[in-house]
């Protein structure tokens, strides 16, 4: 991605969110990144890159986090992508600013400048987020100022650069006299710039953090596969009831056709087989029953045997019928998803090979899934057979051809992907399923996302194929679900929705604050606490959400002024009978009748033009 294609730093800088990993307890351990107070961004970009940027200030932010943070402390520093240009820092002028460049102070550093001056001066943090807008060329003034930062990441930080592409850790080992010319050597890093490193961590750890809520995810769905099947028929009587009527029956008629057999040989007009008497009985119709075996040559036998099966038959079928029509009467149990497992896009074959990894061989497997959902570097296909996770969108980056729209379910991702650093295996083949290519995350309308994007477009086009009962669902808070619901139930009175019962625990949501002890501003979250405390602030969230879908619901209505949603009528015609069901069965029915009775018809038509052709010869 080149700066033509986005308008802000954002895009690309999340895209390399997870180059860098903590491997400070166990080199097994894969531990995203987490944005900090103070952060320092590495931009290699071409000179004619720098040279926009400085002059347009003010349409380009430097860095957007997405999730209304601020940060106490910014600094960018540009490199050119040229050994012939010149270095750029910008440093933020006051805290608590956003990161626009008209916001900052930017300086020119030359190329051959003393950067360990420069890491004392700006004192470098223990994270770093670094993207490459160009290919690496290998000219000397490039190739140092990118070998300088993974010396910081690789030996001063305790970071790994894990490359994602030969799916392996680079370790790098650069001499001290490998870039003399810039006056770079890896034993002035240790003297110097260690120990400004355990001032920032101290400092950046000491952030105002005030908890308002606990996060718990579930999801919305009007999904259901049909229940009337042939299951259904059989469903009232148990397995076990089924098997003693069919082993009784079997048993009458075998000892009904046995005496006929011996005791009635000889009987002449004894043709009938007991066997369709029994059949009939049990569908309710009329069978003959020769006279000879109830008649005065018959026998007790067969009186007792016949009658006693009449009064048990009778039992029977009025019981299988009273149950099958207290059932139809009944509202219908829909079979729809209730858990996360049933809406992972799961295979035999991946959950086989998963499952013979130990779980620490799992976790760069969950993770490189990750990357490649977060980036939507291997989507999938519109027409997935996979369940459609929607939810709502956090943020839209624009750039000049198109924007990015960052879904809350990307969040709900990441903090799967925490619990499964410490939880069993059974929660990272979830997530592993969860984050299938063909788990797709964006509506039809947005699956290439126009410049023109906006919140409110992203959240109808996710209504209006939500409505559609395909295999989507909507995940969200469980309070923000419970608001769709009451939303969608009255807006759809003709579709059913249904919430799954099983939710996950994401973590506390809470306001961090850049203020320190000793500041003026250290009031604030004091206050804030006191706001919380007292329910102000959640009344006011509740107040928020609460205009948002009245909003929502009369900008519906107006739409639909004087007359029905079009959708609306075509969901009433579902009720309706149509083809392609057990009605089917009558008109093969029927269709067997008339052919029948039109070969009937022929064949005595043809009969009475033989009669007459012989009455003519005659």
């Amino acid at each position: 991605m080149t700066l033509e294609d986005s308008r802000y730093f954002g895009d690309i800088i999340h895209q390399h969110s997870f180059e860098y990993f903590d491997t400070g307890q166990s080199r097994s351990d894969f531990v995203p990144r987490t944005l900090i107070g103070q952060i320092y961004v590495l931009l290699l970009l071409r000179t004619w890159d720098i040279k926009i940027l400085l002059e347009q200030s003010s349409d380009f932010p430097l860095f957007l986090l997405g999730h209304g943070f601020n940060l106490a402390n910014f600094a960018v520093l540009f490199l050119p992508t040229s050994s012939k240009g010149i270095d750029h820092l910008c440093v933020k002028k006051f805290e608590n600013s956003v990161p626009f460049i008209q916001n900052m102070d930017c300086a020119r550093i030359p190329n051959n400048a003393n950067y360990i001056s420069f890491y004392k001066t700006t004192k470098i943090p223990w994270d770093w987020v670094a993207s490459k807008y160009e290919p690496e060329n290998h000219h000397n003034g490039f190739h140092a100022s990118s070998q300088i930062i993974h010396t910081i990441l690789s030996f001063k930080l305790n970071l790994t650069i894990f490359d994602a592409t030969q799916n392996r850790q680079v370790q790098l080992n650069l001499g001290c006299l490998s870039y003399a010319q810039y006056r770079v050597h890896q034993e002035c890093f240790r003297e110097i710039v260690e120990p400004e490193i355990q001032d920032i961590y101290f400092l950046t750890h000491h952030r105002s953090l005030v908890v308002t809520r606990s996060s718990k995810y579930n999801f919305i769905t009007c999904y259901a596969t049909p229940t009337l099947r042939f299951a259904f028929y059989i469903s009232p009587f148990q397995p076990l009831v089924w098997i003693c009527i069919i082993i009784c029956l079997l048993t009458l008629i075998i000892t009904g056709e046995l005496v006929i057999a011996i005791k009635f040989k000889s009987v002449q007009n004894c043709t009938s087989s007991i066997s369709f008497y029994f059949i009939a009985t049990i569908f309710e119709r009329v069978a003959h029953i020769p006279s000879v075996l109830l008649g005065t040559r018959g026998t007790n036998f067969f009186r007792i045997f016949l009658g006693v099966w009449l009064i048990s038959v009778t039992s029977l079928t009025t019981s299988y019928k009273s149950l099958i029509i207290s059932t139809l009467n009944s509202p219908a149990i829909s079979n729809y998803p209730t858990s996360f497992e049933d809406i992972a896009c799961s295979n035999s074959t991946g959950e086989t090979f998963f499952r013979q990894k130990t779980f620490n061989d799992t976790l760069p497997t969950v993770r490189l899934r990750l990357e490649d959902k977060i980036r939507q570097i291997r989507g999938a296909t519109l027409d997935t057979e996979c369940f459609k996770i929607f939810s709502a969108p956090e943020d839209i980056s624009r750039s000049e051809k198109r924007a990015y729209i960052h879904y809350d379910a990307i969040v709900f991702f990441l903090s799967l992907f925490r619990k499964s650093l410490t939880s069993n295996l059974q929660m990272n083949l979830l997530l592993y399923n969860m984050l299938h290519p063909d788990q797709l995350l964006y509506t039809k309308k947005y699956a290439k996302t126009p410049v023109n994007a906006t919140i409110e477009g992203v959240v109808n086009s996710i209504e209006e194929e939500l409505i559609e009962c395909g295999k989507s669902v909507f995940l969200a808070d469980v309070e923000e679900i419970a608001r769709w619901k009451t939303y969608l139930t009255a807006r759809y009175p003709w579709e059913k929705f249904y919430v799954s019962k099983q939710t996950i625990y994401s973590g506390i949501v809470g306001w961090s604050f850049d203020t320190y002890e000793g500041t003026k501003a250290s009031i604030i979250p004091k206050m804030f606490k006191g706001m919380v405390e007292t329910g102000l602030y959640e009344r006011a969230r509740d107040t928020e959400r609460e205009m948002k879908f009245r909003k929502r619901r009369m900008r519906k209505i107006a739409e639909d002024e004087g007359t029905r949603s079009y959708k609306g009528l075509q969901a009433d015609r579902k009720t309706a009978l149509k083809l392609g069901g057990s009605i089917d069965t009558i008109f093969i029915i029927w269709a067997a009748l008339l052919t029948g009775s039109i070969l009937a018809f022929l064949s005595e038509i043809f009969r009475l033009f033989c009669s007459s052709v012989d009455m003519h010869r005659m």
